[in-house]
């Protein structure tokens, strides 16, 4: 069931063009690492702050974004938990 949904996500954003993006603005911030990249953005727009951010439809992308790809790293991780 778990991968239903992010088979529709992966779908959707192949779809869309949008497969990558996040890796994408990641490395054009300066991050080496998508994955210190989703922590810290997570950080910066917890409880709501992205509604005070001064561009907050953007900020909310991100936020969503970036909680994206650490449920992806998360069940890819169990995944390859689970072969061994």
């Amino acid at each position: 069931m778990v991968k239903n949904w992010m088979q529709k996500v992966d779908k959707s954003m192949k779809k869309k063009g949008t497969e990558g993006a996040f890796t994408r603005w990641c490395h054009n911030k300066g991050f080496k690492s998508v994955h210190k990249c989703a922590v810290e953005t997570k950080s910066r727009y917890k409880d709501q702050k992205w509604k005070r951010a001064e561009n907050p439809r953007a900020a909310l992308r991100d936020y969503r974004r970036a909680t994206l790809a650490l449920v992806f790293e998360k069940a890819a991780k169990k995944e390859r938990h689970h072969r061994r």
